[in-house]
């Protein structure tokens, strides 16, 4: 109902219960009927995990939607109390994707603004979207809400911790599946047994259907029946004729069950089969009306035992083990291809420090054509930098008009990801930490472009060259912002390398905006080729070079512009690229 406002259920529902409110300030309403009811109930467990992903912040309230993180929560006014609807996009530069400073230090706490600012915006806007934080593709699902439910701490909390101290026990157990899920039951009194049933107001004879001495529960039923202790003591577990019967609590029972394995010649657990065995015997007899014997009980559950322990030695039996998939080089992704090749990489070391990125392009024969680095403002984690990283390889790239080329990286989770999302007709789970980068690489991408995963060494030039950037950001002072087409040429590994700061001026932004909904964009400026056989590329800001002693061209041979029209603004620049000589 958060993600489809316009689905029919939502639509119903928001006129008959919360016509002038949101789903989660609803109330319970006049006469509501039982679906409504758990509606309800189960908002209560959403406000706990849910965030909102900022997509063009036209639908979240500042002051009252959880939008910021750790934890997810609304920004705080600077001038309370906040009553005004202040939506998010009301924060940002009109038709640009960054934040307005003026804005935020007028209108939001100065401890918010940080957070804030952290949060990245799209270049492709899109509507804003609900999330959970505790899956990783923001998903909710029944197991996370499980756990949120159960975890210590919260008001949902079972009353008898043991209870979930044994159930953490048993789930490390390495039995079936089925059989945990029974045995899970047991533990929360969820057994159809003859107690239960009459508790739910059914008519049911509540005799033990085994012995018919006392009322058939769940603890009577396992344990304390003349029929199921018989089944216990004559099992290969060794337990004494009465012994179970001093201990009237299931937890106790459970414990003492969990510490026979020691006691036996056992490999694992064999309890977990005799009581799935048990509860097995009582429904043939319940519904059909068919008693097992004793040793017929003991027998199957140890065939299912070693069924079980068969399937997990054999490894072909269930397919258990996987072989990895193989990990290509560099070299071999190069004798295999005719397209160019694009290194990108980042240096991350904590999220209060700049990062440093860079990305290398190079020709099938391993010739480098451009390089690019610079250091950017304070991302969350590594992953985050290398999605950054990638993005502002692309972009450079395609406003180059550079075409089949094959994007590789060092990380795992993010080019593991690209390439099955590139092959897949249907879309994956996301990513929700880098979401926003994901966006807004699929919007740059093009058929051309494909992405591969390589290992770090084969990733040493990116890596280095993202570790400069990281390593001398003390250089960078002030607001963050793009060097002009003036910055210093530097020499790097025999390089001329011209250097950028990791920011963007609005304009320039406006800029990558724009070209962003009309690629391609044929504004481009260039520097002259200079007196060392090196070309400096000045493109929206951002400086790259490349390598003509290779005898390659920074501009691709299909591209639409022809190198006069690409150089029409020399005139603007040229006295600016010669005092870049000069110093």
């Amino acid at each position: 109902m958060l993600k489809d406002p316009q689905s029919l259920l939502t639509r119903v529902l928001r006129a008959k219960y919360f016509s002038k409110s949101s789903l989660l300030e609803a109330k319970l309403g006049h006469r509501p009927s039982h679906s409504w009811r758990s509606i309800l109930q189960g908002t209560q467990l959403l406000k706990q995990g849910l965030k909102w992903d900022v997509g063009d912040g036209k639908t979240i309230k500042v002051w009252h939607d959880p939008w910021l993180s750790n934890p997810p929560r609304p920004a705080r006014s600077l001038l309370p109390p906040a009553t005004d609807l202040l939506t998010v996009s009301d924060l940002m530069k009109p038709n640009l994707s960054m934040w307005d400073d003026i804005k935020l230090q007028e209108r939001v706490h100065p401890e918010d603004i940080p957070l804030i600012k952290k949060t990245r915006l799209r270049l492709i806007k899109t509507h804003d979207t609900p999330t959970w934080i505790f899956t990783n593709d923001g998903q909710y699902t029944v197991r996370s809400g499980y756990h949120q439910l159960t975890k210590p701490g919260t008001e949902h909390n079972p009353a008898n911790s043991s209870i979930n101290t044994l159930w953490k026990q048993l789930w490390k157990l390495n039995i079936p599946p089925k059989i945990k899920l029974f045995w899970w039951r047991v533990l929360h009194n969820a057994l159809p047994v003859a107690d239960n049933l009459a508790r739910r107001k059914l008519k049911i004879l509540l005799d033990c259907i085994f012995c018919g001495d006392a009322k058939e529960s769940i603890l009577h039923l396992l344990f304390q029946c003349r029929f199921a202790k018989e089944v216990w003591e004559l099992s290969p577990l060794r337990i004494q004729p009465g012994q179970l019967e001093g201990k009237t609590f299931l937890s106790d029972i459970m414990q003492h069950l969990l510490m026979l394995k020691d006691q036996t010649m056992l490999q694992e657990h064999l309890f977990p089969f005799i009581g799935w065995r048990l509860w097995k015997a009582r429904n043939e007899l319940f519904f059909n009306n068919k008693k097992r014997a004793i040793p017929d009980i003991i027998q199957y559950a140890l065939m299912d035992y070693n069924l079980w322990k068969d399937s997990q030695s054999d490894p072909n039996a269930l397919n258990m083990h996987k072989a990895k998939p193989k990990v290509a080089t560099l070299q071999e992704i190069m004798q295999h291809t005719s397209s160019l090749i694009c290194c990108a990489d980042a240096s991350w070391t904590d999220s209060s420090s700049k990062a440093g990125i860079g990305w290398i392009l190079l020709t099938p024969q391993g010739g480098r054509i451009l390089r690019r680095f610079s250091s950017v403002d304070p991302v969350n984690s590594a992953l985050e930098a290398e999605a950054l990283a990638l993005k502002e390889a692309l972009l450079h790239v395609r406003r180059l008009q550079y075409k089949n080329v094959i994007f590789c990286g060092d990380s795992l989770t993010l080019y593991r990801h690209l390439e099955k999302t590139t092959k897949l007709p249907h879309s994956l789970p996301s990513l929700l930490e880098i979401q926003p980068y994901l966006d807004d690489i699929a919007a740059i991408t093009i058929s051309s472009f494909s992405f591969k995963y390589i290992c770090r060494s084969d990733n040493n030039a990116a890596d280095l060259i993202a570790k400069t950037a990281r390593s001398s950001v003390g250089t960078h002072r002030g607001a963050t912002k793009w060097t002009s087409p003036g910055s210093t040429v530097q020499r790097f590994n025999g390089y001329h390398e011209l250097r950028a700061d990791s920011g963007r001026t609005g304009h320039e932004i406006h800029e990558i905006q724009n070209w962003a909904t009309t690629l391609p964009d044929p504004s481009l400026e260039c520097l002259p080729t200079n007196a060392r056989g090196s070309q400096a590329a000045y493109i929206s800001g951002y400086q790259e070079e490349s390598n003509s002693g290779l005898g390659v061209s920074p501009f691709p041979k299909d591209s639409s512009a022809t190198r006069p029209q690409m150089f029409g603004r020399l005139n603007l620049s040229k006295q600016i690229f010669n005092l870049n000589l000069k110093t």
